[in-house]
């Protein structure tokens, strides 16, 4: 596709008679790619170029000199290269913003030129390739009639229990104890996991269990309940399957032996639920702890209906929709992915060493996910634009005062919230996505249904979304 430059911005310094020089060749690589030939001819550039060297020189004042009027010969000699450093790295990023413009192209990433070493050239026309991926055009699903189902998510005495006893299990101490030990105690042992072939792939010096069986980055099934009811200096040993929470990749569903002692051990001591235990968590009395957990209990459960609702709708266009995912940006949301796991597997108390030696494995772990979120995002912001949908300049701060709220009003829990997001950014980007979803599910049919028949519908509905996603 041929095309010359028309912006319609006003000529600002002549610059537009500039850019209408340039011959533009564009290639469609694929729906999100753009491979743009550019062609500058030679005299348009010294045109240029020489005013760039006429303005720079006006700025310049050197010993012996006025301002402005130093030699050119001089000028050239002491910044004739960054001059032209400059006025090429200005000349790329204004055309392809006016390509982009020109062309309707919604960037996604920044471009890359070729070649990566491109330079002014002594005599003849300047020539290089600008790599654009873009948002990809394909046919929006008409949405008319599309049922979707919202559940009806209740606080229950049940809810409320279990979040009491969480916060219960916080506030706990422990005390040194020889056992025997229980659920919920914290338990280290001393020794060794080996594969089947005697490879040793974990050495447990003092090595703690934590949450969901896990003991130095392992996911060893039914390893806590090996423990309950044994004491110091007792042996454990057992063979399983290494879960799929395991840090290391290769590890995951492999034939592990654990031949280990004992070595210490605590009890865990809860706290009574009472007034106190109410005012110890900064509130008057029990009551009120209980109205505030039923609150803000009523909050998620809210969020969880509306995300029951946007997900399905989410579902239904990937299975709706297909075209080929740009590969920078599939990259970008794979790396993007891969450093969130390894901020939370830092924040889970593994080493940085173990993280760094496991970097590869991390990135290649995120490459499906990474793919689906693409796609979803990509999808989306088809239809915001399709919609003209905005954020509110307020969204974002108003979100991150809600969610520090929730997290206890504190300054590390609302870095750690936005972090989940993904930074502000993050956050912007998955507002504007709901907000979208929700302009949306507005041309839907939406049906509420209780507990029960949601939960029987998420069992129906997994295998449909694991059989998208293993075809991405």
């Amino acid at each position: 596709m041929m095309s010359q430059i028309t912006d319609p911005t006003p000529d600002v310094d002549g610059k537009d008679e500039f850019f209408k020089r340039f011959e533009i060749k564009i290639d469609d690589i694929s729906a999100g790619v753009r491979k743009v030939h550019v062609t500058v001819p030679q005299d348009a550039l010294a045109k240029e170029l020489g005013t760039a060297f006429s303005l720079a020189t006006s700025d310049i004042g050197l010993p012996g000199f006025r301002k402005g009027r130093a030699p050119k010969r001089i000028v050239e000699k002491r910044f004739g290269k960054d001059i032209r450093n400059e006025f090429l790295s200005n000349m790329l990023q204004t055309s392809t913003e006016r390509i982009a413009k020109e062309n309707q192209f919604e960037l996604l990433n920044a471009p890359t030129i070729e070649p990566h070493d491109l330079a002014i050239p002594q005599s003849g026309p300047l020539t290089f390739t600008i790599n654009m991926e873009v948002l990809p055009s394909f046919p929006l699903p008409d949405l008319a009639g599309i049922e979707v189902l919202r559940p009806k998510l209740m606080v229950t005495p049940e809810r409320l229990a279990k979040a009491m006893a969480h916060l219960q299990d916080g506030m706990a101490t422990a005390t040194s104890s020889d056992g025997p030990y229980a659920a919920g105690d914290r338990v280290f042992l001393t020794g060794e996991i080996t594969e089947a072939d005697g490879t040793v792939v974990a050495s447990l010096e003092q090595s703690g269990i934590s949450a969901g069986d896990m003991i130095t980055g392992i996911e060893a099934p039914g390893l806590m309940k090996a423990v309950e009811g044994k004491s110091l200096g007792d042996p454990i040993e057992m063979t399983f399957s290494a879960g799929d929470a395991s840090e290391e990749v290769r590890l995951r569903r492999t034939e592990l032996t654990m031949k280990a002692t004992i070595s210490k051990g605590s009890h865990r001591d809860l706290p009574e639920i009472n007034d106190e235990f109410a005012r110890q968590n900064g509130f008057d009395d029990l009551a009120e702890l209980n109205q505030a957990m039923t609150n803000a209990m009523s909050k998620r459960l809210k969020r969880q209906e509306e995300e029951a609702v946007r997900g399905q709708l989410l579902d239904y266009l990937m299975g709706q929709i297909d075209f080929p995912l740009p590969p920078q940006a599939v990259i970008n949301s794979q790396m993007e992915l891969s450093q969130r796991h390894a901020r939370e597997l830092a924040r889970a108390g593994v080493g940085l060493d173990v993280i760094k030696a496991n970097q590869s494995a991390i990135i290649a772990s995120c490459e499906g996910a990474a793919r689906v979120r693409c796609k979803q995002d990509l999808i989306i912001r088809r239809f915001t634009s399709d919609l003209d949908v905005s954020l509110d300049k307020d969204a974002v701060s108003t979100f991150l005062v809600e969610a520090a709220e929730e997290s206890g009003g504190t300054r590390e829990a609302l870095m750690v919230d936005i972090a989940k997001h993904g930074g502000v950014d993050g956050v912007a980007l998955e507002l504007l996505n709901e907000k979208t979803l929700d302009k949306m599910l507005e041309s839907c049919k939406t049906r509420e249904v209780d507990e029960a028949a949601w939960t029987e519908f998420v069992k129906q509905r997994q295998h449909a979304i694991e059989a998208t996603r293993d075809q991405l």
